[in-house]
């Protein structure tokens, strides 16, 4: 991505893992033209709508959405307008198979240790965008990544990049998780 590039999260993990990663590439410099992410409670299912509006706005910017799975299953099937409206925007989907930030704090909060509800089916999100006429692949290597991204945004068409990941701990799931063990009596 590049200075006249807009990037949008939503998700959890994926919201709270990406804010970290535009704080270190802010640090060495690096700049776009935008970031719309889903507030500070992470609001899941905004992603589409706000990647369709930055890309109303801008539309000579590639628009990149990161969005985890959950909440591209809370809100996605909104990219109908995206592909309606034939705008083409890259989703990349961080599939990490479950409400992963939901299911951690389950994990340290229950007694049981267990989390309740949280894990997904292995769901072909690439292959939605497929049906619908745009751009879709699957990513299970991290040096997939990079050509896969590239090959998406320049496709013109409204993409998906499902990337096979696995849930790793926030820093801030972490402390709200800590945060409420202390002070919760669940």
């Amino acid at each position: 991505m590049n200075e006249n590039d807009w990037l949008v999260i939503d998700g959890g993990n994926t919201h709270f893992w990406s804010e970290i990663a535009i704080n270190i590439a802010g640090a060495k410099g690096k700049k776009l033209k935008g970031i719309l992410h889903p507030g500070t409670f992470s609001m899941l299912g905004v992603g589409v709508s706000f990647a369709l509006s930055a890309k109303n706005h801008n539309p000579d910017s590639n628009v990149v959405l990161i969005s985890g799975d959950g909440a591209f299953l809370s809100g996605g099937m909104s990219i109908e307008s995206v592909f309606y409206e034939k705008k083409p925007i890259t989703v990349v989907i961080d599939n990490n198979g479950g409400l992963a930030s939901i299911g951690q704090q389950q994990e340290r909060l229950f007694k049981s240790g267990k989390s309740v509800g949280t894990d997904f089916r292995d769901i072909p999100f690439h292959k939605i965008f497929e049906g619908f006429g745009g751009h879709g692949e699957l990513v299970n290597k991290r040096e997939e990544l990079g050509p896969a991204l590239k090959r998406a945004m320049e496709s013109g068409k409204p993409a998906c990049v499902n990337v096979k990941a696995k849930p790793v701990l926030s820093p801030i799931v972490s402390a709200v998780a800590s945060k409420r063990e202390k002070s919760s009596i669940e």
